[in-house]
């Protein structure tokens, strides 16, 4: 299987300006990004997580236009992966949605990412 890396940009014009698809998903994710550069931690990544810290060990999921019945589907789906990284709080940051649930003992929470980008 061929791993591919991400690109991440500070500056959103400079990514909007190089990409011809201009994909909203992708756009949330890097602001995501840049929103979790406050906390000075090494985060990583991978097909099951957007981002994630081992120090932490809280995992952020971008999730703009899902709704909660959907992100609950999704937390199922991810949450064998959680527990194998010895993850116990995932984040799924959307446009306006909130909620919060626990399974197994892993806390997920769906916040808005104005309430996400000033703290929550």
């Amino acid at each position: 299987e061929k791993k591919l890396q991400k690109i991440y940009f500070k500056d959103f014009g400079l990514r909007n300006n190089l990409c011809i698809s201009k994909d909203f998903s992708h756009l949330f994710e890097n602001l995501v990004l840049s929103e979790l550069f406050k906390f000075k931690e090494e985060f990583f990544y991978n097909k099951y997580f957007n981002f994630y810290s081992q120090i932490s060990k809280i995992a952020y999921i971008s999730s703009p236009t899902l709704d909660i019945d959907l992100i609950k589907l999704r937390a199922k789906k991810i949450l064998p992966k959680a527990l194998e990284l010895g993850i116990f709080h995932v984040i799924f940051i959307t446009l306006s949605s909130e909620d919060s649930f626990f399974e197994q003992g892993v806390k997920f929470e769906v916040i808005s990412f104005d309430k996400f980008s000033l703290g929550f």
